[in-house]
């Protein structure tokens, strides 16, 4: 198999991976000091980002994560833009609930990270996929618990290659 110019070298598939290795000691070490236990959770997402500056796109998906305090999890997210460009976004995020390092509930600093797959409407989705992009990102938010297992978060982000995203997420702990 010959590498492409959109495929992901290997330098930058290990330097990811040791990333996130990484960041999982952390996620450990956060739980080491928190006494409220651990948090599992699920959402559905209803989003809107922009990939270029004379469109706007309209899609929704699901996340999930695991932690209290620093959260590891995968989020996924389909979009289709006003002229059918569709992307599908894989994404690994880390999550810090700020102020502090121990709780699941308010401020949060979220980094995400992985591939977008995109196609228009005569392609079709394949794996590996000849058009798509490493996307890397930034987003901040607030969960509100509704009662002890429900919650919102509303959401902004910022990265690369998209420009913004403004969100909201409805989801459940456990």
């Amino acid at each position: 198999m010959t590498a492409t110019k959109n495929s992901f070298p290997a330098r930058k598939i290990l330097f990811f991976f040791t990333l996130f290795i990484f960041l999982s000691s952390f996620q450990v070490s956060a739980q080491e000091r928190s006494s409220e236990g651990q948090d599992f959770w699920v959402s559905a997402i209803a989003e809107s980002n922009i990939f270029s500056v004379t469109n706007i796109a309209f899609g929704g998906g699901a996340a999930l994560g695991y932690g209290d305090g620093a959260a590891l999890g995968l989020r996924v997210v389909y979009c289709v833009d006003l002229e059918n460009l569709r992307t599908l976004e894989l994404n690994f995020l880390v999550r810090l609930y700020l102020p502090r390092l121990t709780g699941h509930q308010g401020l949060f600093l979220q980094f995400l990270f992985g591939p977008a797959i995109f196609t228009t409407e005569d392609d079709s989705v394949a794996i590996p996929s000849q058009k798509g992009r490493f996307t890397a990102g930034l987003s901040l938010g607030w969960r509100f618990l509704l009662g002890g297992n429900f919650f919102l978060e509303p959401a902004v982000r910022g990265g690369y290659p998209y420009i913004a995203g403004l969100g909201l997420s409805a989801g459940l702990r456990f």
